[in-house]
């Protein structure tokens, strides 16, 4: 009995790691590069350290591989053909695979960054909808854009706030994760020192002093009486 369990549980094992390694083995034959990444899942009593995303940009493949790939990996076909209609318009596929201790499972995610980055600029411009001045406007798109394309998930947070007492509304775009410096975005900074009017030789100055340091906020508040950037 105990002979059995072993086979058993040494089946299962080679199994378990042959699952874990055909996703791997699948995109390497297939020349595309992708992202890495390592995760562990708790819960009551149990540790599951063997989970795993691996991240393919839709820029590095095609949809038609997409789907060979897909159907490697033995996706029911009714999730398959979910996974057909929901792919357009995706930027980023992740596989991710977890060690259960059972079987092991494979899960499939989209993300659509480029939607979320138009949403942005989308309620961005509902904001500067209820200002005079938009002109400062562009500039907020060109940092959007810039911080998009530096990023590799395009993961950034945008917050808005809204001040009911003096009817503020304003908003935060934390860009660090996109790894943009002040200088990576010289050109919208020099548009922002001539349209605020600020004296040249301290703009340099400043620029100078922290050119090479993270964009981490970019906040205006396009209802401010004052404006700001």
């Amino acid at each position: 009995m105990k002979e059995n369990r072993k086979q058993f549980e040494s089946r299962s094992l080679t199994a378990r790691a042959k699952k874990a390694t055909l996703p791997f083995e699948i995109l390497e034959s297939l020349e595309i590069p992708c992202g890495y990444e390592r995760s562990f899942k708790m819960s009551k009593g149990r540790l599951l350290a063997n989970r795993y995303l691996l991240g393919i940009s839709l820029q590095d493949t095609t949809p038609q591989v997409l789907f060979e790939i897909i159907h490697k990996l033995q996706m029911p076909e009714s999730l398959f053909d979910e996974f057909q209609q929901k792919l357009p318009g995706a930027n980023l596929v992740f596989i991710g695979f977890e060690d259960d201790q059972l079987d092991g499972t494979y899960r499939v995610y989209l993300e659509y960054w480029d939607k979320i980055c138009a949403e942005i600029i989308s309620r961005i411009s509902a904001l500067y909808g209820q200002a005079k001045e938009k002109q400062a406007l562009k500039y907020v798109c060109d940092v959007v854009h810039q911080a998009a394309v530096k990023c590799p998930d395009r993961s950034f947070i945008y917050l808005e706030v809204n001040e009911e007492d003096d009817r503020r509304l304003s908003f935060d775009l934390n860009v660090y994760q996109s790894a943009l410096r002040l200088r990576d975005i010289d050109s919208t900074l020099g548009d922002l020192q001539q349209h605020f009017q600020i004296c040249p030789e301290e703009f340099l100055k400043l620029k100078q002093r922290v050119g090479s340091k993270l964009l981490g906020i970019s906040q205006e508040e396009p209802t401010a009486r004052e404006r700001s950037f």
